[in-house]
């Protein structure tokens, strides 16, 4: 059975992402490559929630793109920030501890795997959230809190109040990405 709210979900978030990343490309090409992969995997994800039975490879993809989002998408993007602000040294360390990760997975337990991608991603939306804070740019501060509460407080599985927390996720990443675009990055 097809769950058309969660193809619809991610249709936003897609459109959303590739927005953003059209938008930032030209003053900011890392934080624009991270909406990029946002909004693959999110593009993906229509595909796959909008079939009553999609192809394993559709399954296997969307699983990995958005984990690969949700590590090197987020460093890319905070990255990005970074280097644009001038901590270079924080975007090298980020960029260069997401790439030994990503490189290293494959040879993780699931359990490691799983703590150092919250980790990861954690760390890269903190540090962000860190700088939009000490700027006082509101729609960063914004942006992170939506990433972050959509991300840990709502998460992916199960419904609440009777809407499946995917599709919340998708809308408060989609609110999320607005507020990166008025951040000027």
């Amino acid at each position: 059975m097809a769950q058309l709210s969660t193809a619809v979900s991610d249709l936003v978030l897609a459109v959303t992402a590739f927005s953003v990343s059209l938008l930032t490309l030209s003053s900011n090409s890392l934080f624009s490559l991270g909406m990029s992969l946002q909004g693959l995997a999110a593009s993906v994800g229509v595909l796959k929630f909008g079939q009553s039975q999609p192809s394993g490879w559709v399954v296997k993809a969307h699983h990995a793109l958005a984990w690969i989002t949700t590590v090197v998408g987020l460093a890319l993007m905070s990255s990005g920030v970074h280097f644009n602000q001038g901590s270079t040294r924080l975007a090298q360390g980020l960029l260069i501890t997401t790439a030994v990760f990503t490189l290293s997975v494959k040879f993780m337990a699931a359990d490691t795997k799983t703590l150092l991608t919250k980790s990861l991603s954690g760390f890269s939306l903190l540090s962000l959230l860190f700088l939009f804070v000490i700027n006082w740019n509101m729609f960063g501060i914004t942006a992170c809190a939506l990433y972050i509460l959509s991300g840990s407080a709502v998460g992916s599985s199960g419904y609440w109040s009777g809407i499946p927390r995917v599709d919340i996720l998708h809308y408060g990443l989609a609110l999320g990405n607005l507020s990166f675009q008025w951040a000027s990055l």
